[in-house]
């Protein structure tokens, strides 16, 4: 190993922080939203870095859901943060950890209850908890097996006790490559779970299939978010689409991207930026996370 490469292994690492501002109440579809107005970051510490930030309402009240990497346990729980009077984000707490990894905690609201569904392929399972509001305690409702790998699941629609999903499977010759699966879930707790099938074009790997946010309603349209990988880069930017129709019907157009180079976000020195790959808003506030590497001298320890 050079001695370019052994400082590099030794003080550099790779992370996520999470990227955040208030926004206009806009009702159009344009996103981002913020214009001109500078992100906040929530920096990580050296054991633990922040991604899959989804910002979610709970009875009125913003809170944010994410992804908290634990480089000790070589893992991610669920973390929330919440807001201040003065828009800060606290640093967030545990609410959901398992044996195995989590992360891209979406959360709905089914039947009166709020549902959080998190990313948790390696378990061989989509899991769905309830979540209570008053305390932010989580308890598991429901596992159902799946018999591939399904990543970054969010919800497209609900119309009565039927529940449509929108996940990714993992090409398994290139995991920074998805195909787009649609799921029929015919009700919580006990529903049973069916693939719809797609048109050719979204059911073939691609670098720009997976879910980089939850779905949206805006203007009568849905609004899909897609993370672009490249061949060398996982999570590079977004893209946003309006997406209509099921089964064999559905179809995607275009209507927006977001590069983080184009964002007025400003990072410590010792951070190198790379890309995007989550984005998600509420009414006040619009998120991102942002990858890069850091030089940090306590990366001895890890």
């Amino acid at each position: 190993m050079s001695i370019k490469k052994l400082i590099a292994n030794t003080f550099f690492d790779f992370a996520y922080a999470i990227a955040y501002r208030p926004v206009p109440d806009s009702k159009d579809c344009r996103f981002p939203k913020g214009g001109d107005t500078p992100f906040r970051l929530l920096k990580p510490t050296l054991g633990c870095w922040y991604a899959d930030p989804l910002l979610t309402e709970l009875n009125g009240k913003d809170y944010l859901f994410m992804e908290v990497w634990d480089r000790k346990k070589k893992k991610g729980f669920i973390g929330v943060s919440e807001f201040d009077q003065n828009g800060l984000l606290s640093a967030p707490k545990c609410i959901l950890e398992e044996d195995f990894h989590l992360s891209f905690p979406v959360v709905f609201s089914y039947n009166g209850r709020y549902i959080l569904m998190p990313e948790c392929s390696e378990s061989g399972t989509l899991r769905f908890y309830t979540v209570d509001p008053a305390n932010l305690s989580v308890s598991l409702l429901c596992k159902i097996p799946v018999s591939e790998k399904l990543v970054d699941t969010v919800v497209y629609e609900i119309k009565d006790e039927k529940i449509t999903l929108l996940s990714c499977a993992e090409n398994p010759g290139n995991p920074k490559q998805t195909s787009l699966v649609m799921l029929e879930l015919n009700g919580l707790p006990d529903g049973s779970l069916q693939r719809i099938p797609l048109p050719k074009q979204y059911e073939s790997p691609s670098f720009f299939l997976r879910n980089g946010g939850p779905v949206y309603i805006c203007e009568n349209k849905k609004i899909r978010i897609l993370q672009e990988s490249t061949e060398t880069e996982y999570g590079h930017n977004l893209l946003f689409r309006t997406v209509s129709g099921l089964g064999e019907n559905y179809s995607e157009e275009e209507l927006s991207s977001l590069y983080l180079e184009n964002l007025p976000v400003s990072l410590p020195a010792y951070y190198r930026k790379q890309g995007t790959h989550t984005y998600s808003m509420t009414s006040s506030f619009e998120v991102i996370d942002i990858s890069f590497n850091r030089f940090h001298f306590g990366n001895l320890f890890y």
